[in-house]
């Protein structure tokens, strides 16, 4: 949704909006293989539950800062702090997730950790784009995102906002599983 929110109402151009988003890229790129050797020596729990935080905070300060004129370091900082919490849970959940089978299972589990992930993502963006459109919609703006403009950035803001909220939720109840799960032996 954020490139949405990038061109259509702080009107930066699709060149600008890609250069706006590699700093957060580059986030999970870098912490990836850091986390997991982290993993491999302190645990996974700490950097699972930590990275889930991370993404939890920085939704929640975009839920509740994001205007038609937010700063642009404000958002790259939320994105870049996001893209960190993913980059540190990621190589840890896997690692403690492949912790708990056989290793003549791993292929498998393996495959099915990534068809999870990949299944959560295109579930999170539909989400996300059903509640940004069906809060335009009750608003009184045509329910699509061809509609968003500065001109109805308010509608889209509201679920804009309200679906930060939800990720935000989802990623705390995330922390409540890791935490309640604890560290375990592999």
């Amino acid at each position: 949704m954020m490139p949405f929110y990038l061109q259509k109402v702080l009107l930066y151009s699709p060149k600008e909006v890609g250069l706006i988003l590699i700093p957060a890229a580059v986030c999970m790129v870098v912490l990836g293989p850091i986390s997991g050797r982290l993993s491999d020596r302190f645990g996974w729990h700490i950097l699972t539950v930590g990275g889930l935080l991370l993404g939890a905070a920085a939704w929640l300060v975009l839920a509740v800062s994001l205007s038609p004129d937010s700063s642009l370091g404000l958002i790259i900082a939320m994105l870049m702090l996001q893209s960190s919490g993913t980059g540190l849970f990621n190589t840890p959940n896997s690692s403690s997730i492949l912790s708990a089978v056989d290793r003549s299972s791993y292929g498998v589990v393996s495959a099915l950790t990534q068809l999870t992930r990949n299944s959560a993502n295109v579930t999170s963006i539909a989400v996300a784009t059903t509640v940004v459109v069906t809060t335009m919609g009750a608003k009184g703006v045509d329910p699509s995102l061809d509609a968003v403009s500065p001109d109805v950035a308010d509608a889209f803001l509201a679920g804009l906002r309200l679906a930060f909220w939800l990720m935000s939720s989802i990623l705390v109840v995330g922390v409540v599983i890791c935490i309640i799960r604890g560290e375990r032996a592999g």
